[in-house]
C-alpha cells in the first residue's frame, strides 16, 4: 500500500503511517475558488462597485426668460449688457430697448457705450424712444442717434428740435451738428413747417443752436470751415426766417464753442 501511494503521489492513510512509523505529510494548501467575474455596475453585499458607472446626461434648469430679467432690478443690467455684447437677435434687441424705461440714470450710462456699438441696428428703437416719458431716456436717444449719423434719424431730430420740452433741446441741437452741412436742408424745412405756427419762434431760435453747432462741429467729417461757410452763405437768404436763424447762429458761435 505504501508503494502505490508513492506511485499515486498522494499520503498513505493514517493507520498505515502509524503501523510504518512514517513522517506526517506536509500540509497541502488549500485552493482558492476562482473569483467570480463581476458584472459591470453590479452592487455585491456591503460594498459599493468602484467601477465606472454610466453617466446620466445633466438637466440644465431651464433659463430665466429675458424679459424677466429686465423687469428685475437686481438682474436687468447684465441681462442687457449680456444681449448688447453677444449676439443678439432683433427681439432680445426690441425687448432691452423698450426696458429702458425701467433703467436708473447710472444705468443708462453704463449701457451707452454698447448701443453705441450696435450702430444702425439700435435706430428704429431709439427713434420710437424720442417720445419716452423719461427724460434720461429721450436724452440718451438723442445722443445715440446723433452719433449713428443715420439719414432717417436725422430727420427725426430735426422734428424733435422743436417739440422737446426740456433742455435736452441742446442735445438735439449738438447731435444734429454731428451731421454736419447734412442736416441743414432739414433745419430750413422745419422753419417753414412752422411758419405763422405757435412754435414760430421758438424754431428759429433752437434752428438757430443747431446751425451754430454745425459750424463749429469737429466731427462731421469735413472742416469746420465748411460748416461756417455754409450757414454765412444762410445769413443772406431769402427767406427772412433762414437767415435770421444763421445770422443768430454766427454772433452765437463763441459761447457754443465754449460750451463743447
Amino acid at each position: 500500500i505504501h508503494d502505490l501511494c508513492r506511485r499515486k503521489d498522494i499520503p498513505p492513510p493514517p493507520e498505515l503511517r502509524r503501523a510504518l512509523d512514517l513522517p506526517e505529510p506536509p500540509p497541502v494548501a488549500r485552493q482558492r475558488p476562482p473569483a467570480r467575474r463581476q458584472a459591470s455596475g453590479e452592487i455585491r453585499s456591503g460594498e459599493i462597485n468602484s467601477g465606472t458607472q454610466p453617466s446620466l446626461p445633466a438637466i440644465a434648469p431651464p433659463a430665466t426668460p429675458l424679459g424677466t430679467r429686465l423687469r428685475n432690478p437686481s438682474q436687468r443690467l447684465r441681462a442687457a449688457t449680456e444681449v448688447l455684447q453677444g449676439r443678439a437677435s432683433p427681439d432680445d434687441l426690441s425687448q432691452v430697448i423698450d426696458a429702458l424705461e425701467e433703467f436708473e440714470t447710472s444705468e443708462l450710462l453704463a449701457l451707452l457705450p454698447d448701443l453705441a456699438e450696435l450702430g444702425l441696428r439700435v435706430v428704429p428703437g431709439l427713434v420710437n424712444k424720442l417720445r419716452s416719458e423719461r427724460r434720461e431716456v429721450r436724452q440718451a436717444a438723442v445722443i445715440l442717434l446723433g452719433m449713428s449719423r443715420e439719414p432717417g434719424a436725422m430727420q427725426r431730430l430735426s422734428e424733435h428740435l422743436v417739440w422737446e420740452p426740456t433742455t435736452v433741446w441742446l442735445d438735439v441741437a449738438r447731435a444734429l451738428g454731428w451731421y454736419g452741412t447734412a442736416a441743414i436742408r432739414s433745419l430750413c424745412q422745419l422753419l417753414r413747417q412752422e411758419t405763422a405756427s405757435p412754435r414760430e419762434q421758438l424754431a428759429i431760435d433752437r434752428v438757430a443752436r443747431a446751425l451754430a453747432e454745425i459750424a463749429v462741429a469737429q466731427g462731421s467729417g469735413g472742416d469746420p470751415q465748411t460748416g461756417r461757410d455754409a450757414v454765412r452763405a444762410l445769413a443772406d437768404a431769402a427767406d427772412p426766417r433762414v437767415s435770421t436763424a444763421a445770422r443768430r447762429a454766427l454772433s452765437s458761435l463763441p459761447e457754443v464753442s465754449s460750451s463743447g
